[in-house]
């Protein structure tokens, strides 16, 4: 009998610009909410809490006990993505993430949280710029998919395509996967799952 396949979602850790200036002085990170391409990409901030999908993914790796042990690792192709990614990578031996650009933040939060011009178009960091965020964990960046989403695009069905092709891969290749994505594509992954909507969710 085939083992069973499991498709887990997880949020990104703790974005910068979301952290209070009193927790920023207490913490490794010394600056304020502020990175190199901010002005460029304001949507694509770093996270400031490395502990949490440290202790996250440790509570995962834990749930191998109980047959649930995830060999495949997902990111959405944003900065919080991959460093939260990176750190789960390493705690649960996993040597490789892929990039699925169908997983990226909705565009519509992406907007709000900061567009630098009606002619700017979504951007990603490069793929030196990603490989160098897993390497900071001896962690491989693997294949990078998916479309970028483009303004007007509706952000439930481009999100609920990709959820679903990431599913139909896992089972078909009976490899248990686990994504870093968004706070609002969990919404949305959840509302598709359940027919339950969420009235409200974290920033993304």
């Amino acid at each position: 009998m085939p083992s069973p396949v499991y498709f887990g979602l997880l949020r990104h850790s703790v974005r910068l610009d979301d952290t209070p200036k009193e927790q920023l002085l207490n913490s490794l990170v010394s600056t304020p909410a502020i990175w190199p391409d901010m002005e460029a990409r304001p949507y694509d901030t770093p996270i400031s809490d490395f502990d949490l999908p440290k202790t996250q993914a440790n509570l995962l790796k834990n749930m191998s006990k109980t047959k649930i042990e995830f060999q495949r690792l997902v990111s959405s192709p944003f900065r919080r993505c991959l460093q939260t990614a990176a750190v789960v990578a390493k705690v649960l031996e996993i040597d490789t993430v892929d990039v699925d650009l169908g997983i990226g933040e909705a565009m519509a939060q992406v907007k709000r949280n900061g567009w630098p011009s009606p002619e700017h178009e979504l951007t990603y960091l490069s793929t030196s710029e990603m490989e160098e965020i897993l390497r900071q964990t001896q962690t491989s960046l693997g294949a990078i998919s998916g479309e970028k989403p483009s303004c007007g695009q509706s952000d439930g069905s481009r999100i609920s395509a990709a959820v679903n092709r990431l599913v139909m891969k896992a089972a078909f290749h009976g490899v248990s996967t686990l994504i870093v994505t968004h706070g609002d594509i969990l919404g949305i992954a959840w509302e598709k799952t359940t027919g339950e909507a969420v009235l409200e969710a974290d920033r993304s």
